[in-house]
């Protein structure tokens, strides 16, 4: 077992569903892909868990101007952390400022893990999946209903997402 792992517990991939759609939406998701040398990590208030290909996977959306869509494209893995919302700070800070012009991975109380050196969750996570990504998809304007289009991108001048799907290989949680 890797050292970074003491605090946490693996469970099965397909246990991961406690509170799940309260987790998304109130507590947000953080996403992060790298390694420790250099990685990056986003808060996301959109994501989707179920079973694709017969395995477990999340679906996570990141707009292909963030900074953290370059980790995501150029890494094979990539985690998802839940946390407590005493943490609730320091997510609004890294959803709002980017890694272009903010060195995230010196944010105080963070403790960055590796997971075998393939991608960083937190120690101060309660939860956490990692995940091999599977497939990277380009949601375009054309694919759309009109009114999604109308009422998520045009504020953005029409910066859309990519889903990026990855196998649930490891659920963590926080003993």
């Amino acid at each position: 077992m890797n050292s970074d792992m003491k605090k946490f517990k693996t469970f099965d991939s397909f246990s991961f569903s406690s509170n799940l759609l309260n987790n998304i939406n109130s507590k947000w998701l953080m996403i992060t892909a790298g390694n420790l040398d250099l990685y990056n990590m986003m808060t996301a208030s959109w994501g989707m868990f179920g079973i694709l290909w017969n395995k477990p996977v999340a679906e996570i959306f990141v707009r292909n101007t963030r900074y953290t869509h370059n980790f995501m494209e150029k890494n094979d893995y990539f985690s998802v952390s839940f946390f407590d919302e005493d943490y609730r700070n320091i997510l609004d800070l890294v959803g709002s400022k980017s890694g272009r012009d903010f060195d995230k991975m010196a944010i105080k109380n963070l403790t960055a893990l590796s997971y075998e050196n393939k991608t960083v969750y937190f120690e101060e996570a309660n939860e956490v999946l990692i995940c091999k990504k599977l497939l990277a998809y380009p949601l375009h304007k054309d694919l759309l209903p009109e009114q999604i289009n109308k009422n998520f991108y045009n504020t953005f001048n029409e910066e859309h997402h990519t889903a990026f799907y990855g196998e649930i290989i490891q659920y963590l949680k926080k003993v």
